[in-house]
């Protein structure tokens, strides 16, 4: 691999920086109040050794999806297989995404559906896998799923489709809890109320009762006043006021699987990305249609439209401080996130560009691939290129984090890079196109 660039700071130097401090804080704290003690020794050495574990983020855990419809998980130091898990065992379809999440961890799968794999013991008993995504209107086999997200406390899930929508998923919906004082109040519930293909009953509109709003589908329960009660008739033999209880009634863990939030795009939507901002959580998504739409978490609501592609955007990274795409019109574009301006055009791949890659840590550090076969580092702040990286085949997917790179090829190689010097420290051969990547 050819090195080109200046020196760059390792992420071993970072850690050593950390754990130089940790020692110096909780050092400095216990000898203000026991200098000397071997109780105060002992407490320090524990302390210390909580503080690491807390800020220890270096990656684990590499998931790869395949050609051959497995994904699987790897030890990330020793490059052991730990699990293989099919995503459908009538179809060897390849994996078009695989997200590996806490706790657990879990490894989310996707086709033209998805899948969440469960493990009762980690990581020797699989559990029953839990679909997700199927049953929506429109979306069938034609469609595939071409990037997954989840919100940061794991509630929500959100999934690109090629058939021009994000389709947003809620877990763990809380219960809304509704007084109903008056007839007329009865009324207006009974004529938004709909029969489901469950026999639930569900709201077709929005409604408010006092100080509480009630959404779109949201789903009358079967307990609280309504207990034992099955039909719209049975509101009118129950005696006001009325306590009811509703919930979202697509919940992926107490519903049945609907969308919560549907967000259209004019064409294919080919990736996805979600960051936090502030006190929100916004996802972003990049289309066939050329444009980056970042979209609101809390309510679906569209922030902005980034233009400037001349061809479909087909991946995208965010950190703390960039936004950054790539294209089929073979460039990079920096964005500023909080507004649809491009700050730079990054032009130096000779053909499509396939994947992206930001570092939380480094900020600036940007890694790309593209159809020429190359994978490149660049400063995101200035647009110089520091290192190549040499593939024998087109890289489908990229994760970069302080010294750690990944890259996945349809070569059948997972290659585990030290970014400073771009030397390949590991590969992990798969017996077919490895089409998906997730580091935890």
């Amino acid at each position: 691999a050819s090195c080109i660039g200046p020196p760059l700071e390792s992420g071993r130097e970072l850690w050593l920086l950390r754990t130089i401090a940790v020692q110096s804080i909780v050092d400095s704290l216990i000898n203000d109040v026991g200098a000397g003690s071997s109780v105060a020794a002992g407490v320090a050495d524990n302390l210390k050794r909580r503080v690491w574990r807390y800020l220890d983020d270096r990656p684990r855990f590499v998931a790869s999806g395949c050609a051959d419809g497995q994904g699987r998980v790897f030890d990330l130091a020793t490059g052991k297989l730990l699990v293989s898990v099919r995503h459908d065992f009538s179809s060897r379809q390849p994996l078009t995404t695989v997200l590996l999440t806490r706790p657990g961890p879990e490894l989310l799968t996707t086709t033209w559906d998805g899948k969440r794999h469960t493990w009762e013991e980690w990581p020797s008993k699989h559990a029953r896998a839990e679909e997700f995504a199927r049953g929506e209107k429109g979306v069938g086999h034609e469609n595939s799923i071409s990037g997954i997200a989840l919100s940061r406390d794991g509630t929500i899930l959100a999934c690109a489709c090629t058939i021009g929508r994000v389709l947003v998923y809620r877990s763990e919906c809380p219960i809304v809890e509704v007084d109903i004082n008056t007839s007329e109040e009865v009324e207006m519930l009974r004529e938004a109320l709909k029969m489901g293909d469950f026999s639930e009953m569900y709201l077709t509109e929005p409604l408010e009762f006092g100080i509480v709003r009630l959404d779109r589908n949201m789903a009358l329960l079967k307990e609280a006043g309504f207990e034992g009660m099955s039909t719209r008739r049975d509101l009118l033999k129950l005696e006001l006021p009325l306590h009811l209880h509703f919930r979202f009634v697509g919940c992926l863990t107490r519903g049945h699987k609907r969308a919560w939030r549907q967000l259209e795009h004019e064409e294919a939507v080919l990736c996805l990305a979600l960051a936090q901002e502030n006190a929100g959580e916004f996802l972003y998504s990049g289309s066939r249609d050329r444009t980056v739409r970042k979209w609101d978490l809390k309510d679906g609501s569209c922030v902005h439209v980034y233009t400037g592609h001349s061809s479909m955007v087909r991946c995208l990274a965010v950190n703390g401080t960039f936004l950054v795409s790539g294209s089929d019109d073979r460039s990079l574009r920096v964005w500023k996130k909080d507004e649809p301006t491009c700050l730079r055009k990054i032009a130096g791949h000779t053909d499509f560009v396939r994947a992206v890659a930001l570092c939380a840590t480094f900020q600036q550090r940007l890694v790309s691939s593209g159809d020429d076969l190359k994978v490149f580092l660049w400063d995101a702040s200035t647009g110089d290129r520091l290192r190549q990286y040499d593939h024998g085949g087109i890289v489908c997917m990229l994760f970069l984090h302080q010294s750690l790179l990944v890259s996945v090829a349809e070569d059948k190689q997972l290659r585990v890079w030290q970014t400073e010097s771009a030397t390949c420290q590991r590969q992990l051969r798969h017996p077919g196109a490895v089409t998906a990547l997730s580091v935890l």
